[in-house]
């Protein structure tokens, strides 16, 4: 499917079964329905394309999601999108909205590393955010992350590739092992915003740590 010279598609409540690609050139692609069934292969958002979210769901992805437009992922009601394909990628460079209160980002690829990918807010900010990859299968940053409520460490660490995590005031960091910690090898800081004094608990390890 290829939406070009400015058309516009709504579906609400709909069985969509994609096996191609949904290409949003010029126009947008609007989600408007909680109800049915959402499987996607690839979905490919170019620059002057909008990809549009106004009720929660749960789309399945087979394969990649690219955006160089606008991706609007989720109307902050809290969608969940699955990647299947241990190939499957999140890339373009237009960005996604993960800080609306309710969404969650899941990096849970368990053959390779990931990189967390830069969202739309300035501070690249998560609402939630669940690391759940396997023992050895990380995930990288290549800008500053902000994780506005939780961050859930199951499986694989993160590893700070000189850049800062930053946990906003009243957000809590759950799990940590021996299996999933925080990697500081490359000078970057993990600094927790306390709005009083009290106890917070930080899973860290790697080569180097720094702490402000």
């Amino acid at each position: 499917m290829d939406i070009a010279s400015g058309g516009v598609i709504t579906v609400a409540n709909a069985t969509i079964a994609s096996s191609g690609t949904v290409t949003v050139d010029n126009g947008s692609f609007t989600i408007d329905g909680a109800a049915g069934t959402y499987n996607f292969n690839n979905i490919d958002v170019n620059t002057n394309g909008s990809w549009l979210v106004t009720a929660a769901y749960s789309p399945t992805i087979s394969g990649s999601i690219s955006s160089d437009g606008t991706f609007t992922g989720c109307n902050g009601a809290g969608c969940v999108y699955t990647l299947t394909s241990a190939t499957g990628t999140i890339s373009g460079t237009g960005a996604m909205t993960a800080s609306a209160v309710g969404n969650t980002v899941t990096y849970n690829r368990t053959v390779s590393n990931q990189l967390i990918q830069p969202t739309t807010d300035a501070g690249n900010n998560y609402y939630n955010l669940i690391i759940n990859k396997a023992d050895g299968q990380d995930v990288t940053t290549s800008a500053d992350i902000t994780v506005d409520n939780q961050l859930t460490l199951t499986l694989g660490d993160i590893i700070m590739g000189g850049q800062n995590i930053i946990m906003s005031s009243g957000s809590t960091i759950t799990g940590g092992n021996a299996s999933s910690y925080i990697q500081d090898n490359a000078g970057g800081v993990l600094r927790y915003e306390l709005s009083a004094v009290g106890t917070f608990f930080v899973p860290i390890g790697g080569e180097r740590l720094t702490a402000s």
